[in-house]
């Protein structure tokens, strides 16, 4: 199994035909692993030649009420 850490996806070479460059081998144990991490809506990044699951950044929402004078 290969992660890409551009597209953030697993490849399969046996059903995949296009794979990024920059896809990287992982044992069964790490897919599964780093699956059920993604599940959980954590991030994998590549950092010091590993893999890592990091928790995704919290998505900030500003909103903004307009009063016209009048």
């Amino acid at each position: 199994m290969l992660f890409s850490v551009s597209t953030e996806c697993f490849y399969d070479p046996k059903i995949h035909e296009q794979i990024p460059d920059d896809a990287i081998e992982v044992t069964l144990e790490e897919f599964q692993q780093l699956s059920t991490e993604r599940n959980a809506g954590k991030r994998i990044v590549y950092e010091g030649g590993k893999l890592l699951v990091m928790e995704r950044e919290p998505v900030v929402v500003i909103t903004a009420t307009i009063v016209l004078a009048g």
